[in-house]
């Protein structure tokens, strides 16, 4: 508790496909196992979780994601590298 704090958040890495497990049904059991965030690395996995009606959180560690001047609807929750922390899960 000293090192995460009282609430510690759990990401789960679901890029690549899941690492072959498949990005749509590894990431709703993860969400459904108490997953508070979503990382992706790709813009389009971010489109393809949101198509689907997955609305967890979710983090892009994409560098280009700085830079792709793709803009994103705020309630899709979504976050960049550098400003990961000040973003928090909706209540």
């Amino acid at each position: 508790a000293q090192i995460a704090g009282n609430h510690p958040l759990l990401t789960v890495m679901v890029k690549g496909n899941a690492y072959g497990h498949g990005l749509l049904p590894s990431s709703r059991a993860f969400v459904q196992a108490g997953a508070d965030w979503l990382a992706v690395h790709e813009l389009d996995e971010i489109e393809q979780l949101r198509a689907a009606g997955i609305a967890a959180p979710v983090y892009c560690v994409a560098r280009r994601a700085f830079t792709s001047g793709v803009r994103m609807p705020s309630s899709w929750q979504v976050s960049t590298g550098r400003n990961f922390l000040p973003i928090h899960r909706k209540m």
